[in-house]
């Protein structure tokens, strides 16, 4: 694989057309969030709170909960602030069971979460939200376990694919269907919900394929998944990483560098069209399925926190640190 790749992107090309705004109390719960992963060992030293605070993951959480209340807002902050750590270390060592194992225990048994920092770190973070789903209903609080299980799992699955060198025979649907899980979106989904105290309606029908709001999920979790492969490939290539939407694509092609990196770049928009075009049909759909007002409520509530999500992203693609390049795997910069 050729190392040190880099490619400048104009970050305007992806630029969602939605208003967006940021909760004033964000940079306060990022500083609390390092606190947090501080009183849990997961940040030891002085550098490594540095580097987070560098990532910006309370513009993420304010942008995506730009109302949300003090305690919302930290959830939400707090998610990033530890999935990018999780993240980390799954990207970093190759013997995960140990930890994949706690993990699971630490969603299953919160109480009871082990000795890994991380594991009780995540046991904290899932209690909190438990709290919150409950407050909205049992069948949320049940989809928000079964996503986070789905998510280890398939983290473990990643894992595996990284081991064995999947790139030469993996195609660019399986790479989707994997990180349609990987990527952490259904459980941040599951957190706009809890944070925002709203269930999407009947999802099995509602969210279901072929839907508006299943094809608008679809949608977001693809710009998000391609936006963030764009912004870090020249730091996933440095580490040596393999599963990238680009890299796939390029195998999968047999084209240039340059090619999938085009490709890619009309992805995103296509996928933002795909978002737009299918909101213009929600009134329609829910005038012929007989929604309620709360329901139709509840309809575009998702829709605003699919939004919201969107934008927490590219504005983090735009400005957090998390992807520049360290002395130890090449030259200093980003991808942007």
């Amino acid at each position: 694989m050729t190392r040190g790749y880099f490619v400048r992107l104009d970050i305007a090309d992806f630029d969602p057309p939605f208003h967006w705004s940021v909760n004033p109390q964000a940079e306060a719960a990022h500083r609390r969030s390092i606190t947090w992963l501080r009183c849990f060992g997961v940040i030891t030293d002085e550098e490594s709170a540095t580097r987070h605070l560098a990532e910006r993951w309370g513009l993420w959480g304010g942008v995506a909960w730009p109302m949300g209340d003090a305690e919302g807002l930290q959830l939400g902050v707090d998610l990033p602030s530890l999935w990018t750590v999780l993240d980390t270390r799954l990207s970093g060592d190759r013997n995960h069971d140990e930890l994949l194992d706690s993990l699971r225990h630490a969603i299953v048994r919160p109480g009871d979460p082990g000795p890994i920092p991380v594991a009780r770190a995540l046991a904290d973070l899932w209690s909190r939200q438990r709290r919150r789903a409950c407050a909205v209903s049992q069948a949320l609080l049940e989809r928000s376990e079964h996503h986070w299980l789905e998510w280890i799992d398939a983290c473990a699955a990643e894992a595996d694919s990284q081991r064995r060198a999947d790139l030469r025979t993996c195609s660019l649907s399986d790479y989707d269907a994997l990180r349609d899980v990987t990527g952490v979106m259904q459980v941040i989904y599951t957190f706009d919900e809890a944070i925002g105290g709203y269930e999407v309606p009947s999802p099995a029908r509602h969210l279901a394929p072929g839907t508006p709001l299943g094809a608008m999920r679809q949608a977001a979790t693809r710009y998000i998944d391609y936006l963030n492969d764009l912004t870090s490939l020249p730091k996933e290539e440095a580490d040596g990483e393999t599963l990238n939407g680009v890299l796939v694509l390029q195998q999968q092609d047999r084209c240039s560098r340059e090619a999938a990196i085009a490709e890619v770049r009309r992805m995103l928009r296509s996928h933002l069209d795909r978002f737009l075009a299918e909101e213009s049909t929600l009134p329609d759909y829910c005038a012929a399925h007989g929604l309620d007002l709360g329901d139709r409520r509840a309809v575009y509530r998702t829709v605003a926190g699919m939004r919201n999500i969107i934008s927490a992203v590219y504005m983090i693609s735009v400005h957090s640190g998390r992807w520049a390049l360290t002395p130890e795997n090449g030259q200093a910069g980003s991808a942007l």
